[in-house]
């Protein structure tokens, strides 16, 4: 008997010690660290499979902060969906239609003109679902389906702490005043409606494995309080 206890005292010696570990587990999983600072550039286009395609209805015009840096933790511009001016009776209705966006970012300016600022990328992918009726009225919403890393380059924070503040709804063209023609082309557009994405922290929330450790800690320390009033 008395190395029974013994034995089941060191067992739940080791379930406290597990208790005390899995506090400490319980932070942030992610935990890379987010950069101070940092430049980008983004590009996109809609309803097409290639970069830089344009012409049509709704455009996305990139931002770029490539010559001066933007500060972490915060909230960056990912550019502008352009709406094009329509005929008072004119509908345009989107179904899914897909974009798409390219984010650039680097630690340093360029030098020169040349893309070796670039450290690494990420690409987010999109919908659009709704209508635009003239110059007036809009129900187009825009909506993310996916976000993720292109190549291996590190990215300056955690995937997770990036979010798009989606959804937007697309402003019509009479509803800007700021609007400019393309060259060449058959619309007039509005710098309509801005994509904003936040770059913060999130909230630690522990793995599964994390959960089951602490419960098995809680279950030992609760046991060896038991055992102690026992002996007593």
């Amino acid at each position: 008997m008395m190395v029974r206890s013994c034995l089941s005292s060191t067992h739940l010696r080791n379930a406290t010690l597990a208790f005390v570990v899995a506090t400490g587990l319980g932070a942030r999983v992610d935990a890379s660290p987010i950069a101070s600072s940092v430049y980008y550039q983004t590009d996109g286009w809609v309803g097409s499979s290639n970069p830089g395609s344009s012409g049509g209805a709704v455009i996305f015009t990139g931002a770029s902060h490539a010559t001066n840096a933007v500060s972490l933790p915060g909230t960056i511009s990912l550019g502008n969906f352009d709406v094009a001016s329509l005929p008072a009776s004119e509908t345009l209705t989107a179904k899914d239609t897909p974009f798409h966006i390219i984010v650039s970012f680097g630690l340093q300016p360029p030098q020169g003109g040349s893309q070796s600022w670039v450290t690494s990328k990420l690409e987010i992918n999109g919908v659009l679902n709704g209508t635009i009726v003239g110059n007036s009225q809009s129900s187009m919403v825009a909506s993310v389906t996916s976000v993720q890393q292109l190549g291996k380059g590190a990215l300056p924070f955690p995937l997770s702490d990036f979010q798009v503040l989606v959804p937007v709804t697309l402003t019509p063209y009479n509803q800007n005043p700021v609007k400019w023609p393309t060259t060449g082309g058959p619309f007039a557009y509005s710098l309509s409606t801005e994509l904003d994405a936040r770059i913060n922290p999130v909230s630690s929330v522990p793995e599964p494995t994390t959960l089951a450790v602490l419960c098995v800690g809680i279950a030992g320390y609760a046991a060896r309080k038991r055992y102690r009033r026992a002996l007593a």
